[in-house]
């Protein structure tokens, strides 16, 4: 019968190991969310480094552009 059946110890270990894996896992992720959220919290959200701005008289091999104004 299938219900008589019983677990080898192998297996069970290999069961511990899997949820160890995973348990790990998302305390790792959790930590690392926690961490951003106080980082975004004490530093402000990051918005990014502004457009350089583009010089429109030289071309890319130096030579004078015309073009009608912008």
């Amino acid at each position: 019968m299938v219900l008589r059946r019983q677990i080898i110890v192998d297996s069970g270990i290999a069961v511990l190991t899997l949820l160890a894996i995973v348990a790990l896992g998302l305390i790792l992720t959790l930590i690392w969310v926690a961490h951003n959220l106080r980082l975004a919290a004490r530093l402000g959200r990051r918005k990014g480094f502004p457009a350089p701005p583009e010089p429109f008289t030289l071309g890319y091999l130096g030579r004078t552009i015309v073009a009608p104004p912008l």
